[in-house]
């Protein structure tokens, strides 16, 4: 069985969860180091709250077209 050519939206959401999940590592780091500023601290876990939904929304749309674009292909 070959590979199937390689899909530039699958490539495109691929680079965008790296992206995000890279995002979060950082924000992480950065909460770490200011665990002494609430304020800081409250930001850090408003900001890892967004990323962490876009994630897994970016997660679900590239699962959704995994399973609508190739699966159906195998």
């Amino acid at each position: 069985m070959s590979m199937p050519e390689a899909c530039e939206q699958c490539a495109a959401l691929e680079r965008q969860l790296s992206d995000l999940k890279d995002e979060i590592a950082a924000e992480i780091r950065r909460g770490h180091k200011h665990r002494a500023d609430t304020t800081s601290d409250k930001a850090t876990r408003r900001s890892l709250g967004e990323l962490l939904a876009s994630l897994e929304k970016t997660q679900a749309i590239y699962d959704r077209h995994r399973q609508d674009s190739h699966d159906a292909s195998l």
